[in-house]
This record gives C-alpha cells, structure tokens and sequence, in this order.
C-alpha cells in the first residue's frame, strides 16, 4: 500500500497568486468602469480601493472576509456614485 504525498504550494507562492488574482480583478474592473462612464483616474481610484481590499479579503477567515466584502461593496458603490457625478462631462 503506497502513502500518497500531497504537495501543497509554499507560503511565497500563495502569496503571489493572491495578488495576482487581485491585480487581474482590479485591472479588469479599471477597464469596465473607464470604457463605460469614468474617466482615467476616477476609474484608477475606486478599481484600486477594490482590488486592494479583496486582497486583504482573500487572506483573512472567512467570517472576516465575508464581512469585509459585504464593506467594500458598500463602498464601491458609494465610490462609484460620487465619481460618476464629478466625472460627467456634458
């Protein structure tokens, strides 16, 4: 009977993809909001709060996590009312 060995990834590689996967979703929501109705930097502002908080989201327990997300999407909301109402150009 063979013991099968499980390998699980070092501590410097979770670490890595976190703010990997957390620079992806930010850099994907920058391109969503700046193509629909923000301009640059107020696109750069509320993508940036957003992916840095689900970073910290990502590496906490779960309840922690799950309050902190139900947070930021309080305030991504709020953020992206108040950036749509300085960033209209007409």
């Amino acid at each position: 009977m063979t013991v099968p060995t499980e390998k699980y990834p070092s501590m410097a590689s979770r670490v890595l993809r976190r703010i990997l996967g957390a620079s992806m979703l930010a850099l994907l929501f920058f391109v969503v909001l700046w193509m629909t109705v923000f301009n640059a930097m107020s696109a750069a502002i509320v993508s940036a709060a957003l992916g840095g908080g689900a970073l910290v989201a990502s590496s906490s327990s779960d309840v922690f996590g799950g309050i902190l997300e139900a947070i930021l999407e309080a305030i991504g909301g709020a953020l992206a009312a108040i950036a749509s109402v300085f960033s209209f150009d007409g």
